[in-house]
């Protein structure tokens, strides 16, 4: 199966107007220790906080690795 580009030049990069940025996630419990903690994850710049956590949250966290 054969996908001809429409959009996009060859050369180009994937994604060229969006800036990216490397930001922290920290997730604590009700009691306030904390549950899981990342840094540098690389996501684009107009994120919510709350759009960082989740991401780190359902794909970088595993259940009983910390």
């Amino acid at each position: 199966m054969l996908i001809n580009r429409y959009f996009t030049k060859e050369s180009s990069e994937l994604y060229p107007k969006i800036q990216w940025e490397k930001r922290n996630s920290r997730i604590t419990n009700p009691y306030g220790s904390v549950v899981f903690e990342t840094n540098d994850i690389i996501v684009p710049n107009f994120w919510s906080q709350v759009a960082v956590d989740i991401l780190a949250q359902k794909y970088f966290r595993r259940r009983g690795i910390k």
